[in-house]
């Protein structure tokens, strides 16, 4: 159940100026009279500033401040103007200063060709030579079954082999492009699933469905794509899950503990899942059109001069269908589904979709889902973030062209995987009917979070949903509701 909702507090949202403001009425004390307390955050003229009670009370304001230079945040202070306590003053104090710039986004090394004389050979590999790292592959199927290794050749018909007990690609329409997609889940999110479960059986089933909802929204986001020339489609066809630190090497190893969550490099990350993806991994993901690691770690990223950004993801561009490691990426999982918009845009960037506005015509600021960055909301823009730019398109649409004119290209494109029976089918399910509002703020800020409310809040839940962060004096943060989320009158 969520918490109960908090006394004596109001929650202020203003778009225009991306403020989100709790207002507090507190009783007199000591013969004073009962006044409102304001406290959170807002922006002014394009920098972020925190609102807060002075730690004294003063009659009158401080003198204006020296006029700014560009690149520096203005210091404000002002007395307020409550009736109810007319020499309260309040500090704006400049947030630090952080990137609003997607670096994410590597080149990859030009592919080594193998001919297939030099690839070895289809082989078992028995699962009990890994049982140390405590990998659970697609649950629910034969744990005893061999996995094998990725296949050597093409037989003749087309079909791709190496798939285990007859499973095999099955030819379909060629405008159609299926996207397969194995999905590894750190120790890190594993065990927000398994914190909330009874059994660890119960948080196996949990991490699947919750991440066939996640893919069945990068699905829906592809499948709407404008002026493309094919109908890109996103599967699921495997879950494997990091149940032991020690099968998580390729964030564990570098985990630095923080508040309120620990932390991962995400170049780091995804160097090392890049080797576990042709190294010891290679027998659980194989085979895959991309690979795709999601983490319970907040990734961070470093700049040129050696400070530290945060990131929600990376990936190598272009590079999907490689079978050198390099179709992969790495994703930030904090829960309540808010990985979706990350994983399609890391995709994209497999699919070699640069940023809008990088090298094209396209406007980051047009907020569609390969923005460089996170720009102000218009009512111009306010649903682009669930679709695709004119720029993406056209580069979805060259590179798959490209892929097609070569075997492994039309094999990997064009002939979809078997999915694990273990993933459940949430085609005619959506996730905001599963999970309150409530329930997806709790999931990501933990049990004392709930769906900051007021009249504000109320009518743009649709595109924008803001939960409270109890690890603060009550700020509440902007999330994206999950799909089917009721968000109004017939919403």
């Amino acid at each position: 159940l969520p918490p109960p909702p908090l006394q004596n507090v109001g929650f202020y949202q203003d778009v225009a100026t991306e403020a989100v403001i709790q207002v507090t009425s507190t009783s007199g004390q000591g013969g004073s009279k009962p006044h409102l307390v304001l406290q959170g955050e807002l922006s002014l003229g394009g920098h972020k500033y925190t609102l807060s009670p002075e730690s004294r009370h003063r009659r009158q304001a401080a003198p204006s401040p020296a006029p700014p230079s560009p690149s520096t945040p203005p210091a404000w202070s002002s007395s307020s103007s409550l009736p109810e306590s007319e020499d309260d003053a309040y500090e704006l104090t400049p947030q630090p200063t952080k990137t609003s710039i997607r670096k994410d986004g590597l080149l990859a090394a030009p592919e080594i060709k193998i001919s297939l004389s030099q690839l070895i050979p289809e082989k078992p590999v028995l699962l009990s030579l890994f049982e140390n790292l405590k990998l659970s592959p697609q649950s629910g199927d034969n744990s005893s079954a061999p996995f094998k290794t990725k296949p050597a050749t093409v037989s003749s018909d087309n079909k791709r082999a190496g798939r285990g007990r007859g499973r095999t690609r099955v030819r379909r329409q060629a405008s159609v492009i299926y996207i397969d997609v194995v999905a590894v889940i750190d120790y890190g999110a594993y065990q927000r699933f398994l914190g909330n479960a009874a059994s660890r059986s119960e948080a196996l089933e949990a991490v699947r469905e919750y991440y066939a909802f996640v893919f069945n929204g990068m699905d829906l986001r592809y499948q709407n794509i404008p002026n493309v020339n094919y109908q890109i489609r996103i599967r699921l066809t495997k879950v494997i899950v990091s149940e032991t630190r020690e099968a998580s090497s390729f964030t564990e190893n570098f985990r630095v503990t923080g508040t309120p969550w620990d932390s991962v490099n995400a170049m780091s990350a995804l160097t090392s899942f890049s080797d576990f993806a042709i190294g010891t991994g290679a027998d659980f993901l194989n085979p895959y059109d991309h690979s795709m690691l999601f983490t319970g770690y907040d990734l961070s990223s470093t700049s040129s001069s050696g400070s530290t950004l945060t990131t929600t993801g990376l990936a190598y561009t272009s590079t999907l269908c490689r079978t050198d490691g390099k179709s992969v990426s790495v994703v930030e999982d904090l829960g309540g589904y808010q990985s979706i918009d990350t994983a399609t845009h890391e995709l994209g960037h497999s699919l070699s979709a640069k940023h809008d506005g990088e090298e094209n015509l396209c406007r980051s600021t047009d907020r569609y889902i390969m923005a460089g960055g996170t720009y102000p909301q218009t009512e111009a823009n306010a649903l682009n973030p669930w679709q695709f730019s004119v720029c993406s398109a056209n580069y979805f649409t060259t590179f798959i062209t490209d892929e097609l004119l070569n075997s492994r290209g039309r094999v990997c494109l064009t002939y979809p995987l078997s999915t694990s029976a273990s993933i459940p089918d949430v085609s005619d399910r959506l996730p905001g009917q599963e999970l309150s509002p409530d329930g997806q703020c709790i999931q990501i800020y933990g049990p004392s979070s709930r769906l900051c409310r007021g009249n504000e809040f109320g009518t743009d839940i649709c595109t924008a949903m803001f939960c409270y962060d109890p690890s603060t004096e009550g700020t509440c943060y902007e999330q994206t509701a999950a799909r089917g989320t009721t968000c109004g009158d017939g919403k």
